[in-house]
């Protein structure tokens, strides 16, 4: 089965100088000022899938995050 995603464009941080908030943000082009101030918590948002966004409804649609 092949994958459908893409990769993300961006660098990627260095551990030792990790951003503010979610450490994605800098690389997302969904991210907004609370993704770069608050880093999201560690979900399950569907059973046996977890994600920590905070759009990840907005990006996979309510109820198939």
């Amino acid at each position: 089965m092949r994958s459908t995603t893409k990769p993300a464009n961006g660098i990627v941080p260095a551990l030792t100088h990790l951003p503010r908030g979610c450490t994605f943000a800098p690389r997302c082009p969904f991210a907004d000022d609370r993704c770069r101030d608050v880093a999201p918590a560690y979900e399950e948002k569907r059973p046996a899938h977890w994600a920590a966004c905070w759009h990840s409804e907005r990006l996979y649609g309510a109820g198939h995050a």
